[in-house]
């Protein structure tokens, strides 16, 4: 099978729900972006300090950053599509970097004749549903089209939203599906609304991507990628559209607040 390599059954994670499929055995490493999308060093992830709060802890080493999250049988399903990821990020990357224009641009025309976006989208996701933890209960229809690679024919209530971002962007991934962020004002001015947080971001160089809920969708700087899980995995297309450059502006990233146009 071409992109999948079984693994060895001593690596694997002591027995909890996959991911994508929800089957309670032992987990395989994914790797959140795929390994060949630059994704072979250090990079950092949102988690629960000891006094309960939420520090950002490096995690990651030669061979990249690879929570584990996969079944042995989702993995080999799902590690296939990494090559569709894989080649946009490299050609993207290598537009950026040899364009005249570079550091100059606040959104990026990406267009191809011939590209597979819904494979694209899937092998983003196939990851970021590990970071959005228990998605697969909360929303299994958006889940089951990532899993199978079928075609998504209704709004699941979540939204796909990409961006890119500048090379030297600090590398980060972390998910909190299902979570409020609440602001105190010191002033004595009455709390702000809470919000919903994000359920999965990947910031690696060079896509800013964020999984959310559909109602907070539009408030981000992002564009919204959804459609193309209304394409299958293998489905060929021509594609246009506008990546804006999105950089991230907070120490610890849960809405569209932490986000802010840059260039790129």
């Amino acid at each position: 099978m071409s992109g999948f390599l079984p693994t060895n059954p001593r690596t694997h994670k002591p027995r909890r729900p996959c991911g994508l499929c929800g089957r309670v055995t032992k987990l395989t490493k994914t790797h959140v972006p795929p390994r060949g999308a630059f994704n072979s060093g250090i990079g950092k992830r949102m988690v629960v300090g000891p006094n309960g709060s939420y520090v950002l802890e490096s995690m990651g080493r030669p061979g990249g950053l690879a929570p584990y999250g996969h079944c042995e049988q989702c993995r080999a399903d799902t590690s296939p599509w990494d090559d569709e990821y894989i080649l946009w990020a490299k050609s993207l990357v290598q537009m950026l970097v040899e364009s005249p224009a570079a550091r100059r641009r606040r959104v990026v025309q990406f267009a191809a004749p011939r590209v597979r976006p819904g494979r694209f989208a899937r092998a983003a996701l196939a990851g970021m549903v590990v970071l959005a933890e228990n998605l697969w209960q909360t929303h299994p229809d958006f889940v089951e089209a990532v899993r199978t690679g079928e075609p998504l024919s209704a709004d699941a209530g979540m939204r796909f939203l990409m961006g890119v971002t500048p090379w030297e962007e600090r590398r980060e991934i972390h998910g909190a599906h299902r979570r409020v962020a609440a602001s105190v004002l010191l002033d004595g001015s009455p709390p702000a609304k809470p919000e919903k947080t994000l359920s999965a971001m990947v910031q690696w160089a060079p896509f800013s991507l964020v999984l959310v809920d559909s109602e907070v969708a539009a408030t981000y700087p992002h564009t919204d990628c959804t459609p193309w899980l209304e394409f299958g995995v293998n489905e060929v297309v021509p594609l246009s559209l506008q990546l804006p450059c999105v950089r991230i502006v907070s120490d610890w990233v849960a809405t569209a607040r932490d986000y802010e146009h840059s260039l790129v």
